[in-house]
């Protein structure tokens, strides 16, 4: 069996074990080999994390090992075990180099930037460093901690830079428990809406670095460039401000060292071109010298295989390394081809060698073009793509083999060996790593993806190349899921527990009950009159109830918004109560546009429930701008109901900032309704477009009375009700001067605010 065709990390299990591995990767961007040194637990040093429960509990309070708990994001060691180990004897040049010894060594060199194009081998480089760095600590004077990151695209737990913060905070924690006071006291003050804060999440990082207990901190954050784009601009925005103060000031030089790998993206560019930068396009000596390290330890295991001889091997190695262009990824998927084929003799390798392409891209097409399943490859690589996080075999031997047909588990025709189906179609181009699919590289999800929805043929270099367009994808996951869902068997009344327990007996159940709505709002359904009519039945959850409402359930999140949409209907304390949501209602709180369209048309957008709320209070609630705009053009009151839309609006900000007061005093509703002549008006923004959809749609503003709060900020005092409103000063609306204070009070209100009071105007 070819090497690519199983590809599988370690599984914890049993003692924790360091991060270097013996024979558990095939082919990798390396063969798989032990490192010189390994991790290991002497004094100054410490082994690699392996779980949330890493401390044992006696040396952690209640409270603090439900901060490690809460800032347990994202399972970072399994997201490193993904990474291929390095061969023995490569990468040994990265450890000599000039920049890297003065990063390590010098104080004010703080931050390192590793730059290459994609397939030069940096995650495997920065896999390597992690483990050479946790080898390096046994033996260290200063007591030192080593975090790492990896970002990805194609996971949803490695995208943001909070995630990575998380990660590497737990690590710290993990390693020097007595740092954890730095994130008490902001878990304390903010609950667990903390971690979805980055300049929290900052903050404690710094802080924790400058503790005298803290010692040395070495991170490496790799991938930068896959990191989504609002949060790596306030992660690069945050380590330049840290690096330079770092740099040029000796009282504020700190433990905390950081090197980061990525792809040289423009905005990466900008914020670190003139940092200390290690650029692999200029080491193609040392990179090629790699290269052939690998490439023949991997070319004598498939010429074992297929009985090549010595002459045609040491020629067919020589010329792999002159088309690799100093690109690891390329010399891996054309040995996985190499593998997969038959070839054996000098004539048929250099055959195939002149076959293929030395461009990635047309790589990835020919490989494609191989398929025997062209329509199976291409619904795979649907599924993968889209996927919100990667699909185990379980899941994924659902989603392959389901059928519109099907009306129950036993009708499913499950492939026996899904793994080896999968790769079968589609090749070296799929991975499979602790039973989860996975595109080999970040440079395959470019080569297959657009968001451009039609693709003339005279634009593509071939049938592959950006014939995955992400509407489409989504749509083909919607369908699944939903077929899926109506089946007969999940419909009914269930508790939690009894849904969890199907979900056991139904392994791809409990994904389909989760991501159905986020495929369903990211597709279009205008034209899809079968999948528009399968997810108004799910929507239906009153008519007919089924086992996805328990399975997504309230989420352990005390901002409405981090909530799960039904609960924050039906819950009677800080949600709207309404305990039976129809269908509109429950389609606008997840952002199922379209299908709010549909069901507006028979006057769903005009009625309310409860106290008068309606779905308009449901889009606003959850920031979805589109539904909100159906239901507005289709005759929703902007000022119904005994709490109105804009303040609804306005308020779940300040809810956000002050949620933990609020709940202590019992309750939002509660506040909203005595509070309401209070407005926290620092919450608006020109660029808030909710607002000022209200606004332009004829929404009145609520109140004589504007409190004036720090805009941007945390607020410190509360009132006894709990109402955590910093009044700095009242402003009232029926005098006619306003002095412009230091608060972000735009044009669009002040006019509107003039409007409403009726008087000839306001000064500004």
């Amino acid at each position: 069996m070819p090497s690519w065709k199983l590809w599988k990390g370690d599984q914890l299990k049993g003692k924790p074990k360091p991060s270097t591995r013996k024979g558990k990767q095939k082919g990798g961007l390396a063969p798989s080999a032990e490192p010189e040194g390994s991790p290991a637990a002497e004094t100054g040093g410490h082994e690699p994390i392996t779980s949330a429960t890493a401390i044992p509990k006696l040396l952690l309070s209640p409270e603090e090992e439900l901060c490690m708990k809460t800032i347990y994001t994202s399972d970072y060691l399994s997201h490193k075990q993904r990474i291929p180990t390095w061969a023995s004897g490569t990468c040994q040049w990265f450890l000599r180099h000039a920049l890297y010894q003065s990063w390590l060594q010098e104080p004010e060199i703080p931050l390192l930037w590793l730059s290459a194009y994609h397939g030069c081998g940096k995650t495997t480089l920065a896999s390597m460093l992690v483990d050479e760095l946790y080898s390096r600590t046994t033996h260290a004077s200063v007591p030192t901690t080593v975090c790492y990151f990896f970002f990805r695209d194609d996971n949803g737990e490695q995208k943001s830079a909070t995630s990575a913060l998380c990660a590497i905070l737990h690590q710290l924690f993990s390693a020097r428990p007595s740092l954890i006071k730095h994130g008490l006291s902001e878990f304390q003050a903010n609950g667990i809406k903390f971690i979805k804060e980055f300049d929290l999440l900052w903050n404690i990082l710094i802080k924790a670095s400058l503790d005298p207990n803290c010692g040395k901190v070495l991170c490496i954050i790799d991938a930068l460039d896959e990191c989504e784009y609002i949060s790596q601009s306030a992660l690069l925005h945050s380590l330049m401000k840290w690096e330079s103060m770092a740099s040029n000031s000796s009282e504020c030089r700190m433990a905390l060292k950081i090197l980061i790998t990525s792809r040289p993206s423009p905005q990466i560019e900008r914020h670190l071109f003139t940092r200390p930068t290690i650029r692999l396009k200029a080491e193609v000596h040392n990179i090629n010298a790699d290269i052939a390290v690998v490439a023949k330890a991997r070319l004598q295991r498939i010429a074992q295989r297929q009985s090549i001889s010595g002459t045609t091997l040491l020629n067919l190695e020589r010329r792999i390394i002159q088309k690799a262009r100093a690109t690891f990824l390329w010399v891996v998927l054309v040995l996985d081809m190499l593998e997969e084929s038959a070839c054996a003799s000098k004539d048929s390798l250099g055959s195939f060698l002149d076959k293929v392409p030395q461009n990635l891209s047309a790589v990835y097409e020919t490989i494609l073009s191989r398929s025997p399943n062209p329509w199976g490859a291409s619904k795979a690589l649907h599924i993968i793509v889209s996927a919100e996080r990667p699909l185990n075999l379980d899941e994924m031997a659902v989603a392959f083999a389901i059928r519109p047909s099907d009306k129950s588990p036993e009708d499913l025709d499950l492939e026996p060996n899904i793994a080896q189906a999968i790769m079968d179609l589609c090749g070296p181009i799929v991975r499979v790593i602790d039973d989860k699919f996975y595109l080999v590289h970040q440079t395959a999800k470019d080569f297959l993806c657009t968001g451009i929805a039609m693709i003339s043929p005279a634009q593509t270099e071939g049938a592959w190349k950006h014939s995955l367009h992400v509407v489409e994808s989504n749509c083909v996951l919607a369908n699944i899921c939903t077929w899926y869902l109506r089946f007969p068997i999940f419909e009914g009344c269930f508790s939690r527990e009894d849904a969890e327990a199907l979900c056991q007996e139904h392994r791809f159940l409990n994904y389909a009950a989760h991501y159905w709505t986020s495929h369903a709002r990211k597709t279009s359904i205008r034209n899809d009159r079968k999948l528009t009519e399968a997810i108004l039945e799910l929507c239906d959850i009153v008519s007919t109830p089924r086992v996805w409402t328990p399975l997504q359930g309230h989420r352990d999140h005390r901002d409405h918004r981090e909530m799960f949409p039904l609960s924050a209907l039906s819950d009677p304390k800080c949600g709207l109560g309404i305990s039976q949501p129809p269908s509109v209602l429950v389609a606008s709180a997840f952002g199922l546009s379209e299908i709010v369209q549909e069901l507006s048309i028979n006057t769903a957008a005009t009625q309310t429930w409860g106290d008068g709320y309606g779905a308009l209070h449901v889009a606003v609630l959850f920031g979805h701008l589109g539904v909100a705009r159906v239901l507005i053009e289709h005759g929703a009151d902007v000022n119904g109901g005994i709490v109105r839309p804009i303040e609804l609006a306005l308020t779940m900000k300040f809810w956000g900032e002050n949620q933990q007061q609020l709940e202590n005093a019992g309750a939002y509703k509660k506040w909203l309704q005595a509070k309401r002549d209070e407005v926290p008006f620092w919450a608006f923004n020109e660029d808030d477009k909710m607002l000022l959809l209200l606004l332009e749609s004829g929404a009145e503003l609520p109140a004589p009375k504007l409190v004036r709060g720090r805009s941007g900020t945390h607020v410190q005092n509360s009132t006894k009700e709990g109402c955590a409103l910093v009044e700095d000063r009242i402003v009232d609306t029926e005098s006619r001067s306003f002095e412009p204070v230091a608060w972000h009070m735009r044009r669009i209100v002040m006019a509107a605010l003039a409007n409403r009071s009726a008087r000839a105007g306001v000064d500004y």
